[in-house]
């Protein structure tokens, strides 16, 4: 799956993860940093990333392509059921792609936990 910005540049969702995971690796050094990892023991679900430090766990969500409302409602309501799955108080949607502006907010769960949404427009070649 690919995400392309222009006709001239693909971004693969396993860069954009790799890319993130090293990122959040290097400056979380404390942390533990897995893409593609297991909600839970013996649990048939994986999450894009889980970062593990400090007692804490969070489960990060990342989408390409064309973001609409619709899109990230959809990716608050799958963080909300891996919290819910892992027990996991803090969650990240992080969406890269087609979407006019930034938007930035957090949510707060019904047990108390948080989800961040992120969504970035992408780069436009130069």
């Amino acid at each position: 799956f690919g995400y392309e910005a222009d006709r001239d540049v693909k971004v693969r969702e396993a860069e954009v993860l790799g890319a993130l995971a090293g990122y959040l690796a290097a400056s979380l050094p404390e942390c533990d940093v897995r893409s593609g990892a297991p909600l839970r023991d013996g649990g048939h679900e994986q999450v894009d990333l889980l970062i593990q430090g400090h007692n804490q766990r969070v489960v990060v969500e990342l989408k390409l392509g064309r973001i609409t409302a619709s899109r990230l409602d959809m990716a608050v309501l799958q963080v909300q059921r891996y919290m819910s799955l892992g027990h996991v108080r803090e969650g990240v949607v992080f969406a890269y792609g087609g979407i006019e502006g930034p938007i930035r907010r957090s949510l707060a769960t019904h047990d108390q936990g948080v989800i961040v949404v992120v969504a970035t427009p992408a780069a436009k070649p130069a």
